[in-house]
């Protein structure tokens, strides 16, 4: 009997073991990832003004009278001035009705009025 404890025993940390190593290892994934990304972003980001400046705008502008608009509807929202930086049109034909169910659920998942804080 005491032989089956001590396997037993001996099993459980062998497990403990691998599952920490295991999540010690994705945890440093994570980690890496997310430093790899913060990297490319800012590699981006001196990028975008470059491509922005020669010319490819694809021809979808916005009206001044739309964008008027959008900034009320975010101040009202906000409760305070914010800054627009970019606004993209969807196609209307492009949003199934289960994708502007799921956007509207993403915007009011989030209390914006306490991030801006």
């Amino acid at each position: 009997m005491w032989k089956n404890i001590e396997t037993g025993i001996y099993l459980m940390f062998i497990g403990m073991g691998v599952v920490f190593a295991s999540l010690f290892i994705l945890m440093e994934f994570v980690k890496v990832s997310g430093w790899l990304e913060h990297g490319l972003k800012r590699l981006v980001s001196h990028i975008k003004p470059a491509v922005a400046s020669a010319g490819t705008n694809i021809g979808t502008e916005i009206a001044p009278e739309e964008v008027a608009v959008i900034a009320a509807a975010v101040h009202t929202v906000l409760g305070e001035k914010a800054e627009i930086r970019h606004i993209r049109m969807l196609p209307s034909d492009s949003q199934e009705s289960w994708s502007q169910v799921g956007r509207w659920d993403i915007l009011h998942s989030h209390d914006l009025r306490k991030s801006i804080k």
